[in-house]
């Protein structure tokens, strides 16, 4: 398992930053494409993508940032859905 922040652009002035462990930054950044436009679950919370601008994820070493392996979300494909789901 590999680990990486999310920076999600919502404005200039507003940048979020999330926590993720995924296979692989390819598989972190695909299920992140797939859901675009609706809503991304994650295991900490839901993610509105309809009203980001940009992201951008980069790999980091877990034991650089202050936080537990379990505060790193993973994404919850079950419950994701994207426009293609709705209609």
């Amino acid at each position: 398992m590999k680990y990486f922040i999310l920076y999600s652009l919502y404005s200039p002035e507003f940048t979020k930053e999330l926590y993720f462990k995924s296979k692989s930054m390819e598989h972190l950044l695909e299920r992140i494409r797939r859901y675009t436009k609706v809503c991304l679950v994650t295991s900490h919370g839901n993610i509105n993508t309809n009203q980001v601008i940009s992201i951008y994820a980069r790999e980091i070493n877990p034991s650089h940032v202050s936080l537990n392996k379990t505060k790193f979300d993973t994404i919850n494909k079950n419950k994701s859905y994207s426009t293609k789901d709705l209609e």
